[in-house]
């Protein structure tokens, strides 16, 4: 088989479809497991691939086998399906391990990456899920827009929550409107500066400077985003982050 060009070929293109795949299922469903089980976001993640692989040769493999009953072609392309699905776990492993590496569960916190602080803890009650409320308010990105000023918004985070996930439920949020062309919105709390920017599927957060996951959310109940224009002071270390 590995003499084969065709074949080297087939691996070629299921090693890379399946690590594409990983990236879409990290982004859509792995990230949101993470915040309650690593484990299954990982598992979720490097099976959607092979799943999806599976699921099809099995139903080619039904189809094939009722138009022709008597041919050795359907159980050998399940065959070539189960050992594509087999391959392509070289490839969605690492990936999932790679894009998720950052979400790591501690005990004693209900917001992963991060434990819960003795502060958290109030008269021997944990408020690690205590709702919390933080303001947002955003520049207008046009003339058109300067009518519905000012942009407030409210946003409920938890007493454990950061900066990075603060930035992470506004991106997942349809606040910041992204004209074509634009190169995001900053959000800066002590120093420390995110962007939220489009993405392929859907908008994601960069740290441009500073470590957001040090920043906790309930010590900034009102934040602002920038508008990152022409004269931004961090336009040039937006472009960086891209």
């Amino acid at each position: 088989m590995f003499s084969d060009p065709e074949a080297l070929a087939m691996i070629a293109v299921s090693l890379v479809l399946a690590a594409f795949v990983t990236w879409i299922a990290v982004r859509l469903v792995g990230r949101r497991l993470a915040k309650r089980n690593l484990f299954l976001a990982f598992s979720v993640t490097a099976l959607a691939a092979p799943a999806i692989a599976l699921a099809c040769g099995i139903v080619l493999f039904k189809i094939d086998s009722a138009a022709y009953p008597r041919s050795d072609g359907p159980p050998m392309a399940l065959a070539g399906a189960i050992m594509i699905s087999q391959v392509m776990l070289l490839a969605t492993v690492p990936t999932a391990w790679l894009l998720l590496r950052r979400r790591k569960s501690k005990v004693g916190g209900d917001t992963t990456g991060r434990v819960a602080s003795p502060g958290d803890a109030t008269k021997g009650g944990s408020t690690t899920a205590v709702p919390l409320t933080i303001s947002m308010t955003r520049d207008s990105v046009c003339m058109a827009d300067d009518i519905n000023a000012p942009h407030d918004k409210t946003f409920v985070v938890t007493a454990v929550d950061t900066l990075a996930d603060v930035a992470a439920k506004v991106a997942a949020s349809s606040y910041l409107p992204m004209p074509s062309g634009t190169l995001g919105w900053t959000i800066e709390a002590e120093g420390v500066v995110v962007v939220i920017r489009k993405g392929f599927l859907c908008r994601r957060v960069a740290t441009v400077q500073g470590d957001p996951a040090a920043i906790m959310a309930r010590d900034h109940p009102i934040l602002t985003a920038l508008y990152v224009r022409p004269g931004s002071r961090w336009l040039d270390a937006v472009k960086a982050s891209s």
